[in-house]
């Protein structure tokens, strides 16, 4: 595949994030992926940051599907070869719960399909959101 095939599909993932379409985003992930989210351990959705499988990174991303309604702003996508970042805006939440949060999501590619992906983001901030909606 092109970097820009691969740029592509980066960048559709976080915007699946938003739609909350699993079965679509998970279509451009290779058989054995490896995701890496702080967000997993903030969300005591799992001891440690990291998933490997298809079938756990699909019950994670199923699990984030049913948190509620987010926004995916992306602000910028680049890479070469069979790496790829995208720069984006996490935001959701309403009032006083309003909030935005910088991201960068950082993809590794195998045959057209994601092999890893590591999600950095400000986790500490995200945790302090998670303790006010308790």
């Amino acid at each position: 595949m092109s970097i820009e095939e691969n740029k592509k599909i980066a960048e559709a993932d976080v915007q699946y994030l938003e739609s909350g379409k699993v079965e679509e985003q998970l279509s451009h992930y290779d058989d054995n992926p490896t995701i890496w989210d702080s967000v997993i351990r903030v969300v005591k959705y799992s001891t440690s940051n990291t998933l490997s499988g298809f079938e756990e990174v699909k019950k994670f991303y199923t699990f984030l599907a049913g948190m509620g309604p987010i926004k995916a702003n992306i602000q910028s996508v680049f890479g070469e070869d069979d790496k790829v970042a995208v720069e984006w805006t996490l935001s959701g939440g309403e009032g006083a719960q309003k909030f935005e949060i910088p991201c960068v999501n950082l993809y590794d590619f195998e045959n057209g399909k994601i092999k890893n992906a590591r999600l950095h983001f400000d986790s500490a901030y995200f945790a302090g959101l998670m303790k006010q909606a308790q």
